[in-house]
């Protein structure tokens, strides 16, 4: 797993091809105390790591954290599943990184 603080986040590409670091949306998303702020991080997060089938390194980046945030949190929410879902099912088409 990919060190939040490591510099490498900031060249890492999201879904529209450009780099995207993902990092202060994934520590907003660890420290959130309601559902508006968790909902707010989530639509970043499915914003910049997915664009119309599109993914990026930054992307598949994302995953360990998610699930390692979401393990943290109950009850796991439907954007946990559904982004990481997505993530895993575009992985798989020939345009993926």
């Amino acid at each position: 797993m990919l060190d939040l603080d490591d510099p490498i986040w900031e060249r890492l590409e999201g879904g529209y091809r450009q780099p995207y670091n993902p990092v202060p949306a994934l520590r907003r998303l660890e420290g959130v105390s309601n559902p508006k702020e968790e909902s707010e991080a989530y639509k970043e997060l499915w914003d910049e790591l997915h664009h119309q089938g599109d993914l990026g390194a930054c992307s598949y980046a994302c995953v360990p954290h998610l699930v390692r945030i979401a393990e943290s949190r109950a009850p796991m929410t439907f954007d946990f599943f559904a982004l990481i879902t997505v993530i895993e099912i575009e992985r798989h088409e020939r345009h993926s990184p």
